[in-house]
Formats: structure tokens, sequence, C-alpha cells
């Protein structure tokens, strides 16, 4: 009991010295509120930097710890040599053809090749690209701290943004693990960006608001509030066109904005309230954008859609105007305004396709497409269990988000009723916002990125009002920070009354030290999840720290999305030990025109591996991929599933490719890609089976086809491209009979046997009158088929390292195999 109290005197003290630091001056408060985001900032960065730096700079080389991380460097290792020129079209990322560069979005590769040239004074070195550019997601990262805090200031209040700013920093999923070092992609500047727009665009709208500006203002700029909220909206659209100018997909904040306007004017002209705020404000930021996205972009369809958003918020502003000086019913404004947008809308996309058709694609987002193949782009409450079956589950946003879901899930209810109460529209446009990146996010698990700031933000301004709630906002008030009048008394008159009582702590003062440590605990160290975090097979509980430790601490012997030892071994050999495709080595750097004259390199060739690897070979290899993560090529994938040499030689020729990289995860786990993007079926080269096991009790497990063992890819990599023999015991043959568990039907084996030959296999199949039977093996790399020596590959390259393939026996990772026809 001593010690409790001694604890509870303490957390008293702690909180009375805090309350009076903030009663003496306002600049303490922001002196705190300083070393606060300071210390988020600090901790976002060791939290992004200190689990994953062995991963990226422990080893022989860097790693980059994102596939689309390699694009951008090899981008950036040709701009930074030859900036601010940027090409359209670079050979070494696709042959033949070249791959697309950035070159329509592309401030991100702008920016991180501009910082290198700079610090590298303008004639950098390979290192200083390896060396910075690994640093960028980290520090954009905790950047996003700022926006987020001053967000949660203007919105609720100085302590929820602080919250929020340090919720931000440590929330494990994909915010995180997309801006751990090393994953350097545009998506961690997408939040920087888009959410640094969203900080101006509400201190715009609130202050448009607060001072009711109009277009008769523009006359008296420097004695009217105009200039603040102008300067607002100006910055919201600098940071939105550099937001537009970065990704392609950025048009998803334009509908958020004009959603917004569209909301608010109707609201405005239903309360005949004057609306020329709103105009200004529009105006303001979407021409800004329009005028910064033009700087760096050339696309179209992205500067059209712009200008209809300009269009817009005049157009809104004009009807208005024009329905009060008419004494029109403000009914028939929302009903005209979505008349005419729809006539609009039609008569567009019947006249312009071209333009309207990809601006609805951009609603594919909120379509809940769960047999996607892309991982990122799979609805983010669909889990595949270990029956492949694809089902629905909260288990995501619990385990990512944990109490922050439940607690942003009440805080949108609780500002949608007060919104609806006093209907304030900075607050308004947050809910909107909020709301929309919820549906983009259920929709493609890749947009949580963005929710990550909303539930931060969200969950701030809870943990405030249960604080209020606990007391915390009376106890400021009677210790003279916040007295109940105080904003009516001039600045230079709010002090505290000397003759006041003399502050005493009151039990209250319990209650609000409790509440803050309880929340502080809820969203740090109390555990919420059971998981497996050390892979011991022994799931143990786990708090937001542990799973935001997990999310960043790569495993350096199975980095997620970062090249192996394996592959970084075989691509420096595949650079220094083959024929340099261009002629030079220096090629790689230099200024490529449009299109690529292949016709004076005649020795070019590609190199055919997974499209998964293709950056890889671009920027470590240096050599060009016959496809890459850009999308996979049918044409190419055709040539794994090829079950004669004729065919995969034929598919070679046809793409000009000379070597081919194959891996032990394609053939073992990436295969169904192949078999997918093909669009042939996984059934006809393996399938999953429900077998007896040992002691009698059943497993589903998965058996392989003679298709499989035909196909190229497995008898290269498998076989070494070697003739193959079935032993005596290798060609099995299977039974099988449909199973119903749960609802759902599976193939049971129910008799096995072998044979000594496959053809007689096929012949013991052809004489039984009814039944299903497949020819089978166990495992990938034990052929039931004979197969015949490959003549036309050479294997010149075995990775050391190595994978097993059963208790005695290894294959090399990776293999790299010469066409040599």
């Amino acid at each position: 009991m001593d010690a409790l109290d001694r604890a509870s005197r303490f957390c008293k003290g702690l909180l009375l010295s805090f309350l009076q630091g903030m009663e003496k001056s306002v600049s303490v408060q922001r002196v705190i509120v300083g070393i606060a985001i300071a210390a988020f900032f600090a901790a976002a960065l060791y939290l992004r930097i200190a689990f994953s730096y062995d991963v990226v700079f422990g080893g022989e080389w860097v790693k980059f710890t994102g596939v689309d991380a390699y694009w951008h460097v090899r981008i950036v290792d040709n701009l930074a040599h030859n900036f601010p020129h940027l090409s359209n079209i670079d050979p070494y990322l696709r042959y033949p053809g070249g791959g697309v560069t950035s070159y329509q979005f592309p401030f991100f590769d702008y920016l991180l090749a501009g910082v290198i040239w700079i610090i590298g004074l303008g004639s950098p070195t390979q290192h200083t690209v390896d060396t910075i550019a690994p640093y960028f997601p980290p520090v954009m990262a905790a950047l996003t701290i700022v926006p987020v805090y001053f967000i949660g200031k203007t919105l609720f209040s100085r302590w929820a943004g602080v919250f929020a700013a340090g919720l931000v920093a440590i929330l494990p999923g994909e915010f995180l693990g997309r801006s751990i070092l090393g994953f350097t992609d545009h998506h961690v500047a997408e939040t920087l960006f888009s959410t640094t727009a969203v900080m101006f665009l509400v201190l715009a709208v609130k202050n448009a608001k607060k001072e009711q500006i109009s277009w008769s203002q523009l006359r008296h700029l420097r004695s009217s509030g105009l200039t603040k909220p102008v300067v607002y909206g100006v910055c919201a659209g600098v940071f939105l066109g550099i937001y537009l100018a970065s990704w392609m997909g950025a048009l998803l904040f334009v509908l958020i904005i004009s959603g917004f306007l569209l909301v608010q004017f109707f609201v405005e002209h239903l309360r005949k309230t004057p609306t020329d705020y709103l105009c200004l404000v529009g105006v303001a930021t979407f021409l800004s954008t329009l005028v910064v996205f033009l700087v760096f972009s050339q696309h179209r369809n992205t500067a059209v859609v712009l200008s209809m958003a300009v269009v817009l918020s005049v157009a809104l502003f004009a009807i208005s105007r024009l329905m009060v000086i008419m004494r029109l019913k403000p009914v028939y404004y929302p009903v005209t305004i979505l008349g005419v947008g729809l006539a609009a809308l039609f008569i567009l996309r019947a006249a312009w396709p071209s333009l309207m058709n990809p601006m609805l694609d951009n609603f594919e987002i909120f379509v809940w497409d769960k047999e996607a193949t892309v991982s990122e782009m799979v609805p983010f409450l669909y889990q595949r269990t270990s029956a492949g079956v694809v089902e629905f589950s909260l288990g995501p946003f619990w385990q990512v988000y944990g109490f922050s879901m439940l607690f942003s899930i009440v805080a949108l209810c609780i500002l949608g009723y007060r919104m609806v109460m006093r209907w304030e529209a900075e607050r308004v446009f947050f809910v909107i916002w909020a709301v929309v990146i919820l549906l983009a996010a259920l929709g493609q698990r890749r947009f949580n990125y963005y929710l990550v700031v909303n539930v931060a933000l969200l969950t701030g301004y809870l943990c405030w009002e249960i604080l209020r709630f606990a007391g915390l906002r009376v106890l400021a008030e009677e210790s003279g920070v916040y007295p109940r009048d105080r904003k009516k008394l001039p600045r230079s008159k709010r002090k505290r009354d000397p003759q006041r009582e003399p502050y005493r702590l009151r039990p209250s003062h319990a209650f609000v030290t409790l509440a803050a440590i309880a929340v502080f605990a809820l969203f740090t160290i109390v555990p919420y999840a059971s998981l497996d975090l050390e892979g011991t097979g022994t799931p143990r509980p786990a708090s937001v720290i542990d799973l935001a430790a997990e999310t960043a601490d790569l495993d350096p012997d199975q980095p997620r999305y970062a090249p192996p030892d394996a592959w970084m071994e075989a691509l420096r050999w595949l650079s220094e030990n083959t024929t340099e495709p261009f002629g030079d080595t220096d090629f790689y750097y230099s200024r490529y025109e449009t299109p690529i004259d292949y016709s004076a390199y005649p020795e070019a060739y590609g190199v055919t591996a997974w499209w998964d690897y293709g950056y890889w070979v671009a920027r470590i290899g240096r050599r060009p991929p016959s496809q890459n993560p850009a999308g996979a090529i049918p044409s190419v994938a055709e040539f794994f599933l090829a079950q004669d040499e004729s065919e995969g030689q034929r598919i070679l020729d046809e793409h000009g490719a000379r070597y081919v990289i194959l891996d032990f995860d394609f053939v073992v786990g990436k295969f169904h890609g192949a078999v997918s993007v093909t669009g042939k079926s996984r059934q006809d080269y393996y399938d999953q089976f429900v077998v007896e096991t040992s002691d009698g009790g059943l497993e589903l497990t998965t058996l392989y086809l003679p298709a499989y063992y035909q196909s190229m890819s497995v008898r290269l990599f498998n076989f070494g491209g070697k003739a193959v023999t079935p032993g005596p015991d290798d060609c099995m043959v299977i039974s099988w009979t449909w199973w119903e568990s749960e609802g759902v039907y599976y193939k049971r084996v129910t008799e096995t046997q072998t044979f000594d030959l496959y053809e007689a296999a096929l012949a013991w199949i052809a004489s039984q009158s009814s039944g299903n039977y497949n020819v089978v093996s166990y495992s990938p790399f034990i052929s039931p088929v004979p197969l015949e020596d490959l003549e036309g590959f050479a294997l010149r390259y075995d990775s050391e390292t190595t994978k097993s393939v059963s208790k005695t026996e290894t294959i090399p990772q990776v293999r790299v195999f010469e066409y040599v026809k």
C-alpha cells in the first residue's frame, strides 16, 4: 500500500506540475509540444531504421526492401547523372521496346534525384545513390507527424494533435511497412503530401468560414481577412499538385475535396448563407494545383480533371448566387446541380470516352475483388486460409489497429452526430475524408497507408474527449490554464488571479491521472492480439509496440520484398560474366532517345525471369528483363508452362531472350502466378487432396500432376534441364472422390498404387470403366513422368545458397541458364 500511495502521489504531483507549467505561459505549452513532436519524430526514425539496418547495409551490397523500389532507384541512377533530364523510355527496364519511366508522374523521383545530385555536387556516384536513397522513406514518414499534429490541433485540440502524432509514428501496418529503411517507393510520399495538403485545406476552410470572406474583399486585400485563407488554399494546392505529380491514382483526393465542396455548397445554400468563401478556397486550391502539376507533368487526363475542378467551384457558386438573385426556393439548388452534373457526365462519357473511362476506372478501388492476384489489391477484410479458400475476417483490422480501430469507429460516430448538430465545415471535410479513405482501404489493403492518418486523428480526438470527461478540462480551468472566460479577455489580461485560492489536489485529479495512464498504456503496451512473433510456433500476447517492431524487423535470411543473398549473388554474376547487351557499361547512365533504335545494338538481348524479379534484373544485374512488375506478359509467362522444348524456344526467340533465371520460390510457390496470367487452370498442374495420415487422421496436401513436371520452368530448375527416369516407386496413381466438410468440397484420396513405368500407369487408368484417377507425386522434385534432356539450354550458374528438397538433398536457390539454341 505504501508503494501504491507513493506512486499515486508521484502521478498527482506530475500532473500538477504539468498543469502549473502550462499556466505560466503559452510558450511553455509550445515547448512541451515541440519536445513531444521531436520525440515522436526520433521514435519514428528509430523504428524504421534500426530494425532493418542490417538487412539494407549489413552485407556486401545495399539492398532495397521493396520490389518497386528497384524501379525508382534505377530511374534515379540515370536521372541523377543527367539531371534534370528524365527519359521517357528506359532500355534496361524491359527488352525489347524498353520500359516506361515515371515521366508522367515524376515528382518523387525528381525530389530524390535532386537531393542526391546536390549532395553529390552535381556528379553523384553510385555509392551516393545507394547511401541516400534508402533513408528517404523513413524521413518522409517521420515528417508526416507534423501535418498530423496540426490537423488534430486545428480540428480538435492541441493535445489531440499530439496524441495523433505519437500514434501515427508507431502504428503497425501498411504505413510502417512501406516506410522502413530501403523501401524507396512513392507510397510514403503520397501519405506525406496528401496529409500536408489536407492540413492546409482544413486551415483554409476554417479561416475562410471564420472571416466570412467574399469576392468583394479582393479590392481591399490588406484590410480584409482574405489573405490567410487564400494563402492556405494555395499551399494546399501546391502540395496537392506535387502529390498528383507523384502517383497516377492521386485523383482520389480531388474526388474527396470536390465531394466536400459539393456537400458544403448544398448546406450553405439551403441555410441561405453566403458561399463566397467556398468558391475562393476551391479556386485557390485547384488552380494552384493545376499550375504546380503542369510544371512537372503533361498528363492530359489529370490536367483536364483539375480544370474541371476549378470550373466546378465557380459553377457551384455562380448557380447559387443566380438562384438567390432570382429568389428561387433553396431546395431547387441541389436538384439543379445533380441534374446538370449527371447530364454533363453522360455527355462527356459519350463524347470523350478516352477521358471519362479512366476517370471512372478510379472507382474500382471501392470494389471488393477477393480473387485479385496482386496482394496489395486484395480487400483488407479477406484472408486466405490454409486450404486456399479466401474468407471474410475482421482479424486484419484488429491485428493492425487494435484498440485504435475501436476508438476510431466510436470517434467517427460522435463526429458524425456533432456534424449534423453543429455542421462545422472543416469537420465535415474531415468526416468525408475519413469515410472515403476507409472505403478505399476496405476495397484494397494498400490504402491502409492512408487510413493510418485518419485512425490516429480519430483516436487522438476520442482520447482527448475521454480525458476531458475525466476532468482534465475542469482541472485546467481550476489551475488557471483555461479559465472559462479566458477567451473573452484581451491577451494582455489573460493572467492568473493572484487573489485566487491556492491550487489543491482533489479526488478528481486521481481520475484524470489514471485515465491518462490507461489511455497511454492502451495504445502502446497493453497486449491485444495473440501472435507468433518469434516464429517458435507458440503465440504470445502482443501490443502495438510489439507489432510495430515486428513489422519493421526484417529477417536477414528471408527479408520481405528484398532480394535474398542468392539473388544478389546470381545477378552480380550475371552483370560480370555475360555480354554487355548495349556494348558499353556506361550506356546504363546514358541519355536515351525515344524510341530506342535497337538496330544500333545488334548484340542486345533480354533475360527471362518471373515478372516479380524484373526490376532486380534491371538494377542489380544491369540486364533488361523480358517482363517486370509493371505487369506480367502472358506470352512470356507461357514459357514457364511450355510442355515441350520447341515451344519454349519459340517464345524466347520472339522476345529476344538469351538467359533464363529461375528460383526455388517460383517452382514451389509462384508457379500459380504463371497459371493465372495465362488463363489456365491450377488443377491441370497441381491440386489439393485430402489424404489419410499414418495415425488415421486427415490432412489437406498438395499433389503434383504430370503437366507440372513437363513444364519448362520445372524441367530447368528442378532437374537442371537433364533427362529424368522415374524410380520404381515414383510413378503413383491415386483414385479420389468428392468429399464435403463444413460446406466445402474437397478431393479425397481413397486408394493409391505405384507402377514401374509411366506408360503402365496410363494403361491401367485407361482400363478403368469409372472413377477419378490421376498420376501424381508428393514432391515437386520427384517426377512420376519420364523427361528428355533439354539440348538448347546450358546451366551457367548455381547459387551457393541452397534450399532443402528432402531430409538429405538440397538444391541451389537460384539457377541461371543460357539459351544456346
